[in-house]
């Protein structure tokens, strides 16, 4: 999906009522949004979400402010912090103050900011934003599988094995949801193919996680055989491999503690 036009920028800051270079605006969005580290979190990603937004504009109380929150929710994207929104959220909020739009601002922040949590308490527009944002769960197939390609792009960084535990236990929290979806318009069009898609992929994060786990237990245990037969101290072996072991766990239990594979990333 192609990165939405000047001309769709022009027409929501006339809505808007600011007085500022919209030119300025719409060209930092869009270098911003074609960042390389972005896979997902990019011009694409913004495309698909305004789409979203033009089938279900008449939900929202304030479609500009919506809008806006949609262009500026992921401007600043490092898959390795976690104040991605918090940032976005300011430059959204000094792109509209200079024109008098304090107010817009900060409503536009708030909307922002509920992307970070996924929380629909600010009301009917933040649970808009929200299932605009998640509706990535509810496409066909390939483009989800396509997303959780282009997700995993973002944190190659990650080792495989922590990545997909964390990743499993992310989306397991959606899925534990009553509702993944806030709006009847949206839990009617998506909720069902996400939770097949969600399921889906905790299988294979799940396979995957397993076989990996499994490899590495069988190399340590090969290793301590080898060594075994090589006339080591068999005293040594089985601490050994209780130690290589417990290095093995406790590698997975601190990707609780890792900011690189927050919820946000789910997204």
């Amino acid at each position: 999906m192609d990165w939405p036009g000047q001309d769709r920028w022009l027409r929501l800051w006339q809505l808007a009522g600011a007085t500022s270079d919209p030119i300025r605006w719409y060209e930092d969005l869009a270098r911003a949004y074609a960042e390389p580290q972005r896979h997902y979190h990019n011009q694409q990603h913004i495309a698909g979400c305004l789409a979203e937004f033009d089938s279900a504009r008449h939900l929202a109380q304030q479609p500009t402010a919506v809008e806006l929150a949609l262009w500026f929710h992921d401007a600043v994207y490092d898959p390795k912090s976690s104040d991605n929104e918090e940032r976005s959220a300011a430059m959204a909020r000094s792109c509209l103050e200079p024109s008098g739009l304090s107010e817009l601002g900060a409503t536009v922040s708030e909307l922002i900011m509920a992307t970070k949590s996924h929380s629909t308490v600010a009301g009917p527009d933040a649970a808009l934003m929200v299932d605009v944002d998640l509706s990535i769960l509810g496409q066909e197939e390939r483009r989800f599988a396509e997303y959780e390609s282009q997700i995993r792009e973002e944190y190659r960084s990650v080792p495989k094995l922590i990545f997909n535990f964390k990743r499993a236990a992310i989306l397991k929290r959606f899925l534990a949801r009553a509702r993944i979806y806030a709006t009847d318009f949206f839990a009617a069009k998506y909720e069902q193919k996400a939770r097949r898609n969600l399921e889906s992929s905790i299988r294979q994060l799940k396979r995957i996680w397993g076989l990996t786990i499994g490899a590495r237990l069988h190399r340590i245990h090969a290793a301590q055989t080898h060594r075994v037969e090589s006339d080591r101290d068999p005293a040594r072996a089985v601490p050994d491999e209780r130690r290589r072991q417990r290095s093995l766990l406790f590698s997975i239990k601190a990707a609780d503690h890792s900011s690189a594979t927050r919820s946000s990333a789910t997204r």
